[in-house]
């Protein structure tokens, strides 16, 4: 994680101060990386906790699940790859005609919209 983090760092000039936000993931927490943006005008932003849907690709591993890997039965990692390959490419030109919405099942985004909505009425 620092290394990507650094190679992040080094588009920029040392006097930008940059923005790295992330999930919640312990890894994108560790000690060396809080010392590490300290030094170098790095600040981090976590997303809040029970906020996944905040994360943009998110959504996606939903779609991933169901049209990929549920009730399948692949011989080994390669072609598990080719086939979450060929759904990225799908749903890619699906999103560019405006389609990809239409496969998300109706329930499936009324759950979503009740789970958003109740994680924030609930105090945590």
């Amino acid at each position: 994680m620092l290394g990507f983090y650094r190679q992040i760092r080094m588009r920029y000039t040392p006097k930008v101060r940059i923005y790295l936000i992330a999930d919640n993931l312990s890894a994108h927490k560790t000690p060396e990386i809080r010392a590490w943006a300290t030094e170098n005008n790095v600040e981090l932003v976590f997303t809040p906790t029970y906020a996944s849907f905040l994360n943009r690709i998110e959504c996606h591993f939903w779609a991933i699940n169901e049209f990929v890997v549920n009730n399948a039965d692949y011989p080994d990692w390669d072609t598990v790859k080719k086939a979450i390959t060929d759904h990225i490419h799908t749903a890619t030109a699906l999103t560019a005609t405006n389609a990809y919405q239409s496969r998300t099942p109706p329930a499936h985004r009324r759950m979503t919209r009740q789970i958003k909505a109740k994680r924030f009425r609930e105090p945590h």
